[in-house]
């Protein structure tokens, strides 16, 4: 029958589990922390696997996390894109001034626009961000190939004799 010691709070369990943390990533051994804080060496194990397992869903919600602010973000942008992309196109007037002596002119041209590129380009932007973020896009063929697009060729020596057999 296993022997076991009187039971913790709450509080003091979250207090040992910090203090465990803290040991535990300085390099303490398991026997040497329970001897410290008065508890099993079962008991340590069992508070450490408590720990990794708090790390493991902290990470995947903090990266989750980040992964949708970020995402938002890219919303934001992409629909200001597209509004001034809207903007950018139809009629659009652009005016100039300028000065000979003691006369002024200025002069305004209308002209018609099929929209500015530069939004477009902007949209596309957002788009390749997100598909980055949500892994969507294929990883990349990377091939080494020889002169001309032919096989590589590998010439290995090694001594001083390396041209005598060549």
């Amino acid at each position: 029958m296993a022997v076991t010691g009187p039971k913790r709070t709450e509080f003091e369990r979250e207090a040992n589990l910090i203090e465990i943390k803290d040991a535990y990533l300085r390099g303490d051994t398991q026997m040497s922390i329970a001897e410290r804080l008065g508890l099993s060496q079962a008991q340590i194990s069992r508070d450490l696997a408590t720990i990794q397992r708090r790390w493991r869903e902290s990470a995947l919600v903090d990266i989750n996390e980040a992964k949708q602010r970020e995402l938002e973000r890219i919303d934001v942008l992409e629909r200001e894109y597209w509004q001034a992309w809207e903007n950018s196109k139809g009629e659009q007037s652009r005016s100039t001034a300028s000065k000979a002596g003691d006369v002024a002119r200025a002069q305004v041209v209308k002209y018609e626009s099929a929209g500015d590129p530069r939004f477009l380009a902007g949209v596309q932007w957002c788009v390749e961000q997100r598909c980055k973020i949500l892994g969507l896009l294929a990883p990349a063929k990377n091939e080494v190939t020889g002169e001309g697009g032919g096989a590589l060729v590998v010439k290995l020596t090694w001594g001083d004799n390396a041209d005598a057999d060549a």
